[in-house]
């Protein structure tokens, strides 16, 4: 019945190209309320918590809102850029030349990022089994191969004639 009301739509063969009835569709069943709140989200959002995947997913969804604030892909690539974490930002050092680029050194930049982090996660584990704090035993259990296998108890204070480094080579949990 809607469809009946379109003054186009009586034309035959129609005339009315696809955008062109997408945009009555949208007109008639999007109320601009619903239109201006995802405008609003579009403007205010900002990657947070979301993976760089998750946030280009949002960002393309809502950006439909506000065609006027991406109508250049260098506007495009500006609000995306503003809206990814700092960290993320400070790794893309040069401005990339598209939108496409952004993402892609977006992407690098938080993979780069946790790798690290797991890197530094793991290695602060090693050196906090091989320092227990106080209270704690001292003994470490690691795993090698044969004989190898077992536990450890480090020295008493002072008397430690090795490495904490040397000890993780040895015993296989660190790559030199």
């Amino acid at each position: 019945d809607w469809w009946e009301t379109v003054p186009r739509s009586k034309n035959r063969p129609v005339t009315l190209k696809w955008n062109d009835f997408l945009k009555e569709f949208t007109d008639k069943y999007t109320p601009s309320v619903y239109k201006n709140r995802k405008k609003v989200e579009f403007l205010e959002l900002k990657q947070n918590g979301l993976s760089v995947a998750e946030y280009e997913l949002q960002f393309a969804r809502l950006s439909k809102y506000a065609p006027e604030e991406e109508s250049t892909d260098e506007l495009r690539r500006d609000r995306f850029e503003r809206g990814l974490r700092l960290e993320i930002r400070e790794k893309i050092a040069i401005k990339p030349p598209s939108y496409g680029a952004l993402l892609e050194a977006a992407l690098r930049a938080e993979e780069t990022s946790i790798e690290r982090s797991s890197t530094e996660a793991k290695r602060k584990k090693l050196t906090d089994n091989l320092n227990p704090t106080a209270g704690q035993s001292g003994a470490v259990y690691f795993r090698g191969s044969g004989s190898q296998r077992g536990w450890f108890r480090g020295r008493g204070v002072g008397q430690t004639s090795r490495s904490s480094s040397v000890f993780l080579v040895e015993a296989g949990l660190l790559g030199v």
